[in-house]
């Protein structure tokens, strides 16, 4: 499976690779755009998730791949019998769904959806 995520190793790293995504998430949250950009040259306090690894998804469809796929993946399943025509669980997922429903059970403490569709996670909330 192709990463379907932008991998960004701080808050700098991401306004450098997505500035338009990093300033709505600025925005959506109530955060100063500048300060976070700047967080390595402020002498007050900054919150940890600015020195974090953020992930971008390009949209919830893709949000939603990826925890399946995870899933997927971290499960040891063993069928007994043929294994020619295993159906692909990705043809019978509603991806909008199933990404919405994934956003609202994991709340918005380390996940944003941001008004152009792209969905922002991060390990250690913000």
């Amino acid at each position: 499976m192709d990463c379907l995520y932008l991998e960004c190793k701080n808050f700098r790293d991401f306004a450098e690779k997505d500035r338009i995504s990093a300033l709505l998430f600025c925005e959506v949250l109530n955060l100063n755009f500048d300060y976070f950009y700047d967080f390595d040259k402020q002498t007050g306090y900054v919150d940890g998730w600015a020195f974090d690894d953020i992930y971008v998804f390009q949209s919830v469809q893709d949000f939603a791949l990826e925890y399946l796929y995870r899933g997927i993946e971290q499960k040891s399943v063993f069928i007994n019998g043929r294994y020619r025509n295993i159906p692909d669980a990705i043809e019978y997922v509603d991806l909008d769904k199933f990404g919405n429903k994934l956003l609202d059970e994991f709340g918005d403490d380390s996940f944003q959806l941001l008004p152009n569709g792209k969905v922002v996670a991060i390990g250690c909330g913000w």
